[in-house]
């Protein structure tokens, strides 16, 4: 890992069920809003399973896909959001 990858308020961790690496094992990426959390999310593979945490409130999220998407962009980019994105 590039030590600049944890500096975004928000960080992903993601793994398949059947083999997840466990802990900081599973982090992908941080980000800071939701154009950033987009553009590397669309440079990772895709997974069964999908943990974001804030740095900040220590609140944590979890989901399979779709429903992580859509919980970015309404609690992070403050917007309404149905598309269905697909990488």
């Amino acid at each position: 890992m590039g030590k600049n990858r944890k500096s975004g308020r928000y960080w992903l961790f993601a793994y398949d069920g059947y083999y997840p690496s466990g802990g900081l094992n599973d982090f992908e990426f941080s980000f800071n809003d939701v154009l950033e959390f987009e553009d590397k999310l669309s440079r990772i593979n895709k997974y069964d399973n999908y943990q974001i945490l804030d740095t900040v409130t220590h609140y944590h999220f979890s989901s399979g896909f779709g429903d992580m998407v859509k919980w970015v962009c309404k609690n992070i980019g403050g917007e309404e959001y149905e598309r269905d994105i697909r990488y």
